[in-house]
Parts: C-alpha cells; structure tokens; sequence
C-alpha cells in the first residue's frame, strides 16, 4: 500500500493551521487536531476516526506529561505521510522528517535552530 500523500496544488498551510484550530475549540487535544486537519488528504488510507484514536495518548504532551507537544507529535506523524520511508522496515526516519523536524521547536536541545 502506498502511504505517501500529495498535498494539493493550492495547500496552505494557514488554512490547516486553522482547520487545526477549528478542530481544537471543538474538544479534540493538539495531536488530534492537527492529525485531524490531514484527514481529508488521508481518507483513502485511514478513517478520521483512526487518527483521532492513534492521537489521543499524544494530550498535553506524551502521556500529559508536557514534555513534547501534541501538535508536534501530529506534525512530525503528518511528515511521514507526505515524506515516507523508502521501506517500512526502515530504522531510519523519512527524508522529510529529520531536517524539517529538527528545526522545530526551536528550543529543543537536538534543534539545529538552537544551536
């Protein structure tokens, strides 16, 4: 099955940023929300409903811990999609994930923003 996902000719980023928002006001936590905004883009591969379960433990941090953000946790999954591994049984992330991820929170110690 392929997973990779192509982002329209007219994607915006603020428009999902608001979608993101949207979903937010309306009871979902940030991992749900942001995951939830790609449903559309998603919906050959996986259920809405899906996304809202695999985003659930992602809360006010892993586990609510408040240690990494739910909406970067989405964003980082969503990254996946659009950039996936070459194979599944990869130990090493997508193309687009590390340099894009990496930048972003820019306070993280592994952020080469910080650096």
């Amino acid at each position: 099955m392929d997973f990779k996902i192509q982002l329209p000719a007219d994607f915006s980023p603020e428009e999902r940023a608001e979608r993101a928002r949207n979903n937010f006001l309306n009871g979902y936590n940030c991992c749900q929300s942001v995951l939830l905004a790609f449903s559309d883009l998603l919906e050959s591969q996986v259920s809405a409903e899906l996304l809202s379960v695999i985003g659930s433990g992602f809360g006010g941090g892993m586990a609510r811990l408040r240690e990494v953000c739910g909406s970067f946790s989405g964003a980082v999954a969503m990254a996946g999609f659009i950039s996936p591994p070459t194979t599944l049984r990869s130990r090493r992330p997508a193309p687009l994930t590390t340099p894009s991820c990496r930048k972003w929170p820019p306070n993280s110690r592994n952020s080469t923003a910080a650096a």
